[in-house]
């Protein structure tokens, strides 16, 4: 398979799959609003307090 649609093409074309599939479309529904609305923002490390150095894993 090249990609995920066609790998999902083959896949639907079995009745139970599809039919699993489709059960969770009222889930998917209600969470892709919430996810395109509310992006995560990246995640970066606090800046330690001014004139301390923050000693890790990394940096000891």
């Amino acid at each position: 398979m090249k990609s995920f649609s066609q790998y999902l093409k083959v896949k639907m074309r079995d009745p139970e799959y599809k039919k699993h599939y489709d059960a969770l479309e009222p889930e998917f529904a209600k969470t892709m609003p919430i996810l395109k609305n509310n992006p995560t923002p990246e995640l970066k490390p606090a800046p330690p307090p001014s004139g301390q150095k923050i000693f890790n894993r990394f940096n000891f």
